[in-house]
């Protein structure tokens, strides 16, 4: 699942660099910052609560379980609309801060925007993926990710490589792959009354929510040190470098995406 989601952003650059040039190549990974920290406090969430869920569920805590991960899945949801509309409220402060010259500007607004709005969908992307192992469905997991990461691919083709959409079209791709997981858990979650984890009526935990912030942190902490050093090799090479420079680290950072997938979601299944 880690690596059909590392591939994403990769699938994004093959089609922006073929058919929208290597500016908007770079400007993708101008914006990761934005979505690297997003995925970090959605790993945050999904690995730090299933743990105290999977813990619940060993100790013969069905009810409370289930209450716990219906709240986390709540905050999760909450978080991602509180980035969906603040980020886009301060975008054009935002891109700046990520060190956008006036040839990225305009193309890191209309990528980042699109990414933005579909940031609900991300996070609970990201915490279904970790909870529906805990519910003991890792098969269908690995199913719904890899039909995200296909209707990825195709989107793409069509958006970018047909529609000529540019960034935007990327964008969009994504986002949509990223709708997969989000409904199908949604529906999951909702409709199955049978397995061990299911939807119930949220009772807030601040305890429980501060101890999962607590335990998920240092994948959180990974991710956020992953979004701090792409901010500095983009700021170093578009120095340097121009928007050829930022494109050239993009392709070179795209090879750490996936060996980071490999290793933390083999500790994943593991743990």
């Amino acid at each position: 699942m880690q690596v059909c989601i590392g591939l994403y952003t990769i699938v994004d650059g093959i089609f922006v660099s073929r058919f929208a040039g290597t500016t908007a190549l770079g400007c993708i990974n101008m914006v990761f910052p934005i979505v690297s920290l997003e995925i970090g406090i959605g790993i945050m969430l999904g690995t730090g609560g299933s743990a105290i869920v999977a813990r619940r569920l060993g100790e013969g805590e069905q009810v409370r379980a289930r209450q716990n991960f219906s709240f986390l899945t709540l905050v999760s949801l909450l978080s991602g609309i509180a980035f969906t509309v603040f980020g886009n409220l301060f975008l054009d402060q935002i891109v700046r801060l990520l060190g956008a010259n006036e040839a990225q500007f305009e193309l890191c607004r209309i990528y980042g925007s699109i990414m933005l709005a579909f940031s609900p969908s991300l996070f609970l992307q990201v915490l279904f993926q970790m909870f529906l192992v805990t519910a003991g469905r890792p098969g269908l997991g690995l199913a719904v990710t890899m039909a995200a990461g296909v209707t990825n691919v195709v989107l793409d083709y069509v958006f970018v490589g047909r529609l000529a959409m540019g960034i935007g079209g990327a964008a969009f791709a994504t986002g949509i792959g990223q709708c997969i997981p989000a409904v199908v858990g949604l529906v999951y979650f909702f409709g199955s009354r049978k397995g061990t984890l299911y939807f119930v009526r949220p009772v807030p935990d601040l305890k429980m929510l501060a101890k999962s912030c607590s335990n998920g942190s240092s994948e959180m902490v990974t991710n956020l040190a992953n979004a701090v050093t792409t901010f500095l090799f983009n700021y170093t090479f578009l120095h340097f470098y121009g928007e050829d420079g930022v494109a050239a680290i993009t392709i070179t950072l795209y090879f750490q995406f996936v060996y980071m997938a490999v290793y933390f979601g083999y500790s994943t299944g593991i743990a």
